[in-house]
C-alpha cells in the first residue's frame, strides 16, 4: 500500500483529536448563543450587496430585505406627494411588483408580468382614467427592450376585453 502525503497528513489530524465522551448533562445545559458569529480572517465582516463593513451591533441585523423595505417605504413616501396620474399608476404598479416580487424577477418576466397586472388592476385603472399612463408605462418597456409593439396591441386588447367583460356583468347586475 502507497500512502501519500495527503493521506498521511489526514491521518496525522485524525490521531491529534482528542475524543472525550460528552455527558448527559453538557447536552442538557443551555448554550450561550444559539448562533454562532462567523469572523473573517481579517475579524471584519461586509454586507454582501453593498461592500460596506458590518458593525458588531449590525451582526444580528444582517437582512438586506430591511434595506429593501426602507427604500420601498422612502420611495412609497415619495409619490404620495405627487397627485399626477402618473404617479397614481407608479403607486399601483409599484404595489403589484412588490406583492410579486419573487414571481417576477427578471427582464424576461416583465411581459407577463404586464399581462397580469392588467387582468387584476383593469377596473381601477379604468376608475380613475390611467389609461394613458398605462399606456406610458408600457412604451417605455418597449425603449429598454424588455419587449416589443406587438405585445403592447396584446395588452391593451387584453384591457379592453377585461373592461367591456366587467361592464357587461355590471350592467347585466342591474337589468
Amino acid at each position: 500500500m502507497v500512502r501519500t502525503r495527503s493521506s498521511s497528513l489526514r491521518q496525522q489530524d485524525l490521531d491529534s483529536i482528542a475524543l472525550e465522551p460528552v455527558t448527559i448533562s453538557e447536552c442538557s445545559e443551555p448554550q450561550q448563543s444559539l448562533r454562532p458569529i462567523p469572523y473573517s480572517k481579517s475579524g471584519k465582516m461586509y454586507h454582501s450587496r453593498t461592500g460596506i463593513e458590518i458593525l458588531p451591533t449590525e451582526i444580528d441585523l444582517d437582512s438586506e430585505d430591511d434595506e429593501e423595505i426602507h427604500i420601498f417605504e422612502t420611495n412609497r413616501k415619495r409619490l404620495n406627494r405627487i397627485d399626477t396620474n402618473s404617479g397614481k399608476f407608479m403607486k399601483i404598479w409599484n404595489h403589484f411588483m412588490l406583492e410579486n416580487r419573487n414571481k417576477f424577477v427578471a427582464e424576461k418576466h416583465m411581459l407577463s408580468a404586464c399581462k397580469e397586472f392588467v387582468e387584476i388592476n383593469s377596473k381601477k385603472i379604468r376608475e380613475q382614467n390611467l389609461e394613458n399612463a398605462l399606456l406610458t408605462h408600457l412604451i417605455f418597456f418597449i425603449s429598454i427592450g424588455y419587449f416589443e409593439f406587438e405585445n403592447i396591441a396584446e395588452i391593451l386588447q387584453q384591457f379592453e376585453i377585461l373592461n367591456a367583460s366587467k361592464e357587461n356583468a355590471e350592467s347585466n347586475l342591474f337589468d
